[in-house]
């Protein structure tokens, strides 16, 4: 899918559907089922909205696989995010999950992810039971999650229901500046991070509605 708007309200169980572009509308709703919602662009993805409103997505761990081949690093491929790149910015996108079906051991959503590239003004909303769901407003491996002011930072509302983990921006090697976790309602039941880097600095972040918690464990990631 390249632009447009598209509307799944049936059993498409066996589908992979790729935003490879901007701007795309993607909704998910009752009694539609997708295996799976992600992207391969290496182009600036901006503006999508993934609506997922009592539908289901069957795949939505992430995919992990080593690159280069015997690296031993490890990059991720979402297959539920609202705009994904793998060199290019990402900026702008827009996930809801409400009343969803989200298969998988570790069900992840991302706002925008960029495997390379620069993460900015992404969101995920959530008001769904997913006690095992992680969230993510904005990812990188490489790039800035985030920005120099408050409006470019990616975040994440839980307004109810239950997730595990949530980080409103985040990256592996970048920089992480001014995202924000919001907890309005809902459980969370494991770790809330306004901004997360492994490697690099983390500035102006801040979580609302919980207190901290222990960081997220590098082995259980990797271990995807």
């Amino acid at each position: 899918i390249t632009s447009g708007s598209t509307t799944i309200n049936d059993n498409h169980s066996g589908n992979d559907y790729w935003l490879n572009g901007s701007n795309i509308t993607f909704t998910v709703a009752s009694g539609g089922v997708v295996n799976s919602i992600s992207g391969n662009s290496d182009a600036a993805v901006s503006g999508n909205t993934v609506t997922i409103n009592g539908g289901t997505v069957n795949n939505a761990d992430t995919s992990w696989i080593e690159y280069p081949a015997g690296s031993g690093n490890w990059v991720g491929k979402p297959n539920l995010t609202g705009g994904v790149s793998t060199s290019g910015a990402v900026t702008g996108n827009q996930v809801s999950i409400t009343d969803a079906t989200l298969g998988g051991d570790y069900p992840t959503v991302y706002g925008g992810y960029s495997r390379a590239g620069n993460v900015s003004k992404n969101s995920v909303i959530v008001e769904s039971e997913n006690p095992n769901l992680y969230v993510y407003g904005g990812s990188s491996e490489t790039g800035v999650a985030g920005g120099d002011t408050a409006a470019d930072g990616n975040i994440v509302t839980v307004k109810s229901g239950e997730v595990y983990y949530v980080a409103g921006g985040s990256s592996t090697s970048g920089d992480v500046k001014n995202n924000k976790a919001v907890i309005e309602g809902g459980t969370v039941h494991g770790t809330v991070y306004g901004g997360y880097s492994e490697a690099n600095d983390v500035k102006g972040e801040w979580g609302h509605g919980l207190p901290p918690m222990p960081p997220f464990p590098l082995a259980r990631r990797m271990a995807l």
